[in-house]
Parts: C-alpha cells; sequence; structure tokens
C-alpha cells in the first residue's frame, strides 16, 4: 500500500472475463482504493515483475496459463517481490492446495467461488502483511552462513555484504529457493536478458561466476554447480 493509501495487485490470468470480474470486486472492497495491474502470460508477468516500475501488495495467481504452470512460477515472483501470493485455480483436491502452498503460495481458493469469499481473503492477507511489515524489519533467508534479506535486496556471508549486482540477487535468490534442483538456463537468463542467444548465455555465465567469486571469498559453504546441458543447482560444498 503507498502512501496514498492505495492498494496495488497484479492479477495473473489469462481468462479476460475473470480479471475483468476481479477488478470489480476488488475495486468495490476496497472502496476504490486499488490498481489492478493485469497479465495473461508467464511471459509477460516475468518482463512486468523484472521491469519493478511498480511495487505490488498483492499477486493473484492462476495455475493454468498458456505458456506454463503458474505453481512454477511463483518461486521466481518471489525472487522479484515480497507480496503475498494468492492462487487462484479450479483445481480443487487437497493434493492440489497443499502442492499449492508447499510451492510458496500465501493462500488457496478454489473456483468457482463467490467474490466476497475471495475479497474477505485478500483484505485478511493485506491486514497480516501490513503488520509483518510494521513488525520485522527484515525477511530473510539463511543457508549456513549465507543470509539473503529479501527486503533489503542484499546478500551477506558470515555477516559480510556480498555485494551482489542488481541481477546477481534475483538469480541467487531463484537458486536458493529451488535449492538441491537443477534450473534451466532459459529460465535464469529471462531475468539477466531479453532474449536467448548465445551471447545471453554467455552474459548469464558471467553473472553465475560472479556470484560464486563473491561466495567462495567469503568462505561461503555453497556454491552454483553448472552442470553440462542441464542448467545451474544452488548445493552444498
Amino acid at each position: 500500500m503507498d502512501n496514498e493509501g492505495i492498494t496495488t495487485v497484479l492479477l495473473i490470468e489469462e481468462d479476460e472475463n475473470v480479471i475483468t470480474t476481479n477488478k470489480r470486486v476488488l475495486s468495490k472492497a476496497l472502496k476504490g482504493n486499488v490498481r489492478c495491474h493485469s497479465v495473461r502470460t508467464l511471459k509477460e508477468a516475468r518482463e512486468t515483475l523484472l521491469a519493478k516500475k511498480t511495487a505490488y501488495d498483492m499477486i493473484l495467481l492462476d495455475i493454468i496459463l498458456p505458456d506454463g504452470s503458474g505453481l512454477e512460477f511463483i518461486p521466481e515472483i518471489h525472487a522479484a517481490t515480497d507480496a503475498p501470493i494468492l492462487i487462484l485455480s479450479t483445481r480443487t483436491t487437497p493434493l492440489e492446495i497443499i502442492k499449492g502452498i508447499e510451492r510458496g503460495g500465501d493462500n488457496y481458493i478454489t473456483a468457482p467461488y463467490e467474490p466476497e469469499a475471495m475479497t474477505t481473503l485478500i483484505q485478511a492477507m493485506l491486514r497480516r502483511e501490513k503488520k509483518n511489515r510494521s513488525t520485522v524489519p527484515s525477511i530473510t533467508i539463511v543457508r549456513g552462513n549465507l543470509t539473503l534479506d529479501l527486503i533489503a535486496k542484499r546478500a551477506y556471508v558470515s555477516g559480510i555484504d556480498a555485494g551482489l549486482e542488481e541481477k546477481e540477487f534475483p538469480l541467487l535468490s531463484l537458486l536458493i529457493r529451488e535449492a538441491g534442483k537443477t534450473v534451466s538456463a532459459n529460465r535464469l537468463s529471462e531475468i539477466v536478458c531479453k532474449s536467448d542467444t548465445e551471447h545471453d548465455k554467455n552474459t548469464l555465465q558471467k553473472h553465475i561466476s560472479a556470484i560464486c567469486t563473491k561466495l567462495e571469498s567469503g568462505e561461503c559453504n555453497y556454491t552454483i554447480r553448472n552442470i553440462k546441458n542441464e542448467g545451474f543447482r544452488f548445493e552444498n560444498i
């Protein structure tokens, strides 16, 4: 919420009718004090979040999108913003709901849902987030002597600032959230590049190498492995 009391929401949703309906009910529930931005694909969402032109208070995320899974995209959302995520989905089984929360969603509502139920849940999440921000100076991820401050977007090794550059922090943040898994170079390149060219791959490798050097100089017990023909993986040395 900005200084004018306006709540800014990003809707990641394919269905234009759902977008229109949700914008209308949110405007009514929040008495017009809301700005709703919408995107219909993961590509558009990625570009919007990486541009960092807007500080979002809430993300409404559909699971099934034209170019991929909303669930798989959640770590990238967390790497770009600390806004809470409400998953909107037609998948109603307990297993799917558990998967959504475990993947990193803050809450989950199944369609069809009553607009009032959605807005009540959103308002509760916003109140909780406001309280958390007023009482907690930072949100961190800790791995051994490596600490990521997700608010300040800084990494510390044994309490010393590692000096990550602007595009290095979201790369490390995403890899840590996917620790133990190999993240494709194409997916990581979306953070630092606008297209998937050979030059872009070299640019990604340059950033990864710089991160590794900064971690190693601080005697961090973690590194980023280059898995040939697969991608990169954050792991313990």
